[in-house]
């Protein structure tokens, strides 16, 4: 600018706009875009979710001891009951055995999906789906201490033992004191977790009000401490927890992008229908003190009593639900789906104890322990004594109990939504193209201005050397010199004979030249 400004001739004002064109690349970039557009598309978009869930197979027997009877309690009536073969559906031991495996994979928990495109969306929906819950229920442990016999010796020998326990539950953890977890005698397990499973939630500390219950486990853990022998048992300390899962419905925002689902729950319910899950005829008129007597457990067939046959259960959703658009409100679930999927869930777990079944009184905190539980065994016991995060667990299996029930509709009555496409558009912003217009159209003046000199002037036209514009700026002797060799042919042997050398003027940069056979 300083050049421009006390320079009058046009090459300064051409150098100017050499360094302006110069700067014009990240305008002419900002100009023009290439924006990534979705575009709808025909091709499918299809995800899951249930309504109507009937699977499994209860079949009746035939013969003379088809049929026995159930006493009502609190009346002298009975239950017509019939016994029945039943066989849960294939994909319910799969979907346990996904989520307990040890490395599970993420795809585990999510439902299928069929997307045509990369990318696919799906308005506000709700499906059937199994839920968890879990509670710390260390404030019901009693700790008491006592001398009993070593259990690994032949001799009667009296040893301190400490024992903790969930009275109500029945849940009892005791161990030898002055011992840690790996130095005990071989011939005397120490224990580190007691579980016990039920399926009524009576039986329970912390769902009794939850009438949707497949199942419960309860559970007194030692803290890792012990597991890695940095203290003895007597100075451990415990936790004791609760966890539950349950039938209930989800609302779900569902988003297919690059082909990889994101999934938010936005609302979650469990409400059971009153009117649902009655006895059929004729036993319909002893369903509320049936209902009672099991504490609403949705589980109400005991091996040696057999199978009192039900309508379907319904849950609903509450109204405010429709604020994310048309959303279905009522689910049900068959008898048979229940029925089977509790059998096998009470076969898995080794619940061996009928109160845990069904129990006509609700579970009180008292002194008396009823029992040790579940005797830890078979893989799910294992399971809850080597997790570190059991509600974590119980998270997974009830992700993964979704997506069996959620995967039952796609082939079927699968949700539909809207597939799109990606598309490159060229965008112009217009208004930016004056800067770049401008600087061009006074490069195309300047271009004519120097035409309009080079044609007035009689002067040769340089096209292969840049001789021309290093002379500006030197001494008008040296200028005229270098002028006259031009027009003999001679300005490249001339200017090889020049020594040029930069020197500081007050107005800027000057340069002078001379003769003395030094080459430029």
């Amino acid at each position: 600018m300083q050049m421009l400004t006390t320079c009058r001739h046009r090459i300064t004002f051409g150098a100017f706009l050499i360094v302006v064109l110069l700067g014009l690349d990240p305008v002419l970039q900002a100009t023009v875009l290439f924006p990534i557009l979705e575009k709808s598309s025909k091709l499918a978009a299809q995800i899951g979710a249930t309504t109507k869930l009937n699977i499994g197979i209860a079949e009746p027997l035939t013969g003379v001891d088809a049929q026995s009877i159930i006493e009502v309690p609190g009346t002298e009536e009975f239950l017509t009951t019939d016994f029945r073969a039943t066989r849960p559906d294939s994909g319910l031991p799969a979907a346990i055995s996904a989520a307990l495996s040890p490395n599970p994979l993420a795809s585990n928990f999510q439902p299928s999906f069929l997307c045509g495109t990369e990318n696919c969306t799906w308005s506000a929906f709700t499906s059937l789906a199994v839920c968890s819950r879990c509670e710390d229920i260390s404030s019901h442990i009693k700790t008491r201490r006592y001398e009993g016999k070593h259990p690994a010796t032949v001799v009667a020998s009296v040893v301190p033992f400490t024992e903790h326990s969930v009275p109500a539950l029945g849940l009892v953890l005791s161990n030898m004191d002055g011992w840690y977890r790996e130095k005990a005698d071989a011939d005397y397990v120490m224990l580190d977790t007691m579980s016990r499973s039920a399926v009524n939630p009576g039986r329970t500390l912390s769902f009794r009000l939850l009438d949707t219950v497949l199942l419960s486990t309860a559970y007194i853990k030692a803290d890792q401490s012990w597991t890695r022998n940095e203290t003895l048992w007597e100075d451990t300390d415990v936790i004791a927890g609760e966890c539950v899962l349950y039938l209930c419905t989800n609302l779900y925002n569902s988003v297919v992008s690059n082909q990889v689902l994101d999934e938010v729950i936005l609302g979650t319910w469990s409400n059971r229908d009153a009117g649902s899950y009655q006895l059929t005829q004729p036993n319909a008129e002893f369903t509320v003190p049936f209902d009672k007597y099991l504490t609403f457990s949705l589980y109400d067939t005991r091996v040696e009593n057999g199978f009192a046959s039900r309508t379907d259960l319904h849950l609903t959703i509450p109204p405010e639900a429709s604020k994310f658009g048309k959303v279905q409100t009522d689910f049900s679930i068959s008898q048979t789906t229940i029925a089977t999927s509790i059998a096998w869930l009470i076969e898995y777990t080794g619940i061996t104890d009928s109160s845990d079944v069904a129990n006509s009184e609700n579970v009180t905190d008292s002194d008396n322990a009823t029992g040790f539980g579940s005797k830890p065994s078979r893989v799910y016991d294992g399971v809850i004594e080597e997790s570190t995060n059991v509600t974590d667990l119980f998270d997974k299996m009830a992700a993964s109990m979704t997506r069996w029930i959620r995967d039952k509709s796609l082939e079927k009555e699968p949700v539909q939504g809207t597939a799109f496409f990606s598309e490159p558009y060229i965008k112009v912003r217009w208004p930016l193209f004056a800067v770049p217009a401008t600087v061009e159209m006074l490069a195309i003046v300047f271009t004519l201005m120097t035409i309009f000199e080079t044609r007035r002037a009689g002067m040769r036209i340089w096209k292969s050397s840049s001789l021309a514009v290093h002379v500006h700026g030197l001494e008008p002797k040296l200028q005229q010199e270098m002028k006259r060799a031009d027009g003999e042919g001679r300005m490249s042997a001339v200017a090889q004979e020049k020594l040029v050398r930069f020197k500081g003027e007050e107005i800027g940069l000057g340069s002078s030249g001379d003769s003395s056979g030094s080459r430029a």
